[in-house]
């Protein structure tokens, strides 16, 4: 069952934690931990050309589509990320009900 993030601090803390407990090594990825910018930088950004997300459509958002291994990041573009190691359902549902109520800060 999801939990509810209420602020970008509980975001950043929940995939740090995440990644941790899936054995995603996320220092060693190409983008790091692209959630540590600032609030405004990471919900209007992109990683490597993709939109990271669409505030308030976590369905169109690039972080979803990249932790469900969704076109484009269904090995044709780029690996389902983390490539090592995918969240389980209930971590995406927690992420997409952030975005979804509007990526409280």
């Amino acid at each position: 069952m999801p939990i509810q993030l209420n602020s970008y601090a509980e975001f950043q803390k929940f995939m740090d934690d995440t990644c941790a407990a899936v054995g995603a090594p996320i220092d060693l990825a190409p983008h790091h931990r692209f959630w540590s910018v600032a609030y405004n930088d990471f919900i209007t950004g992109n990683v490597f050309g993709v939109q990271i997300l669409i505030v308030g459509n976590a369905a169109d958002s690039g972080i979803i589509h990249a932790l469900k291994g969704e076109a484009p990041f269904d090995g044709t573009s780029f690996p389902q990320m983390p490539p090592t190691a995918a969240f389980p359902q209930d971590a995406i549902d927690t992420v997409a009900d952030w975005i979804n109520r509007n990526c409280p800060s």
